[in-house]
């Protein structure tokens, strides 16, 4: 996700023009391209095995596609903007806990884009729910 700056754009699969905000699929085990000026950014990599476990074998078909505004994609990029802002505040291992939670959420957020009801088995064990009792 670019967060600040002119458009930038990246080739993969097709020229894709990325503004602030927008969060962008690619595939780093593909060749691509990246053309932008003075910018700050913010990824997600995730592990292809944890990918393909989490979504299956559709993980081609999401490769340079925009995802959507709303829903749990704005609340990635909130989350993602708010830790990347507060990381010096954080100790490393709020830090990891913040990164953890953001791939739950990119897996979250990739399921959706397949049309596929989130699997709580392929996320994090975090709060799935009220606490028993």
């Amino acid at each position: 996700m670019v967060t600040c700056g002119p458009d930038t754009f990246l080739e993969q699969h097709g020229r894709h023009r990325v503004r602030p905000g927008d969060l962008l699929i690619t595939d780093y085990g593909q060749p691509l391209r990246v053309t932008r000026s003075r910018h700050r950014s913010i990824s997600i990599l995730v592990p292809r095995r944890v990918a393909s476990e989490a979504l299956g074998a559709s993980l081609g078909s999401l490769v340079g596609r925009s995802v959507a505004a709303g829903g749990m994609a704005a609340v990635l990029r909130s989350h993602m903007r708010a830790s990347i802002d507060e990381a010096a505040r954080m100790t490393p291992q709020q830090r990891a806990v913040a990164v953890n939670a953001a791939g739950d959420m990119a897996l979250a957020v990739l399921q959706a884009e397949l049309g596929n009801r989130v699997d709580d088995d392929q996320l994090g064990a975090g709060f799935t729910g009220p606490p028993d009792g």
